[in-house]
């Protein structure tokens, strides 16, 4: 359905791209524009997070990575997880030429905090949460960033929750063009 600024669930672009050197979550525009870019290459990081959002009042002192021009709050992590400095560096190392790889440079990334209105019931972040494979395949490239944990159960809840949410995935994702 077509939104009153041209976007529409059928594009193949995300609804908004981060631009890493500035930090500024662009919204698209039509012409597949971001800011004064136009279809910039992006790369994709997946990551785990909500498990260990903190509550408000919690560790008052943590501070949540600091993105521009988005009208949600971005949500604070236990630092035992990772912290927001820790984020910022895996950001940055996502976009960087990495000639081992073959990974070129890009200045944007799709990252959901920055990417997607963190309130739930909204009908765009259903919208964007069930786009991520399409997302996905349309970066340049797609990171999984492995987050410490404190101990191997904890890596066993991880992963077989991670299994279960991929078979999910798998059975629900649209693998056409």
């Amino acid at each position: 359905m077509a939104q009153a600024d041209g976007w529409d669930d059928s594009c193949d672009w995300p609804r908004r791209l981060l631009h890493v050197e500035t930090m500024v979550s662009y919204l698209w525009q039509p012409g597949n524009k971001y800011g004064d870019h136009i279809e910039p290459p992006y790369n994709a990081l997946s990551y785990t997070w909500g498990r260990w959002e903190l509550k408000d009042g919690e560790n008052p002192d943590v501070n949540a990575l600091h993105i521009k021009d988005i009208p949600w709050k971005v949500p604070r992590i236990d630092p035992a997880h990772f912290t927001a400095d820790k984020l910022l560096s895996t950001i940055r190392v996502a976009t960087i030429q990495n000639t081992s790889s073959n990974v070129t440079p890009v200045n944007f990334v799709w990252l959901d905090i920055a990417c997607i209105d963190q309130a739930q019931d909204l009908e765009e972040n259903t919208s964007e949460v069930g786009r991520q494979a399409k997302i996905s395949k349309k970066s340049a490239n797609v990171f999984a960033w492995l987050t410490s944990f404190k101990s191997d159960s904890s890596f066993k809840t991880w992963f077989e929750q991670s299994v279960l949410t991929f078979k999910s995935w798998l059975c629900h994702a649209n693998w056409g063009a």
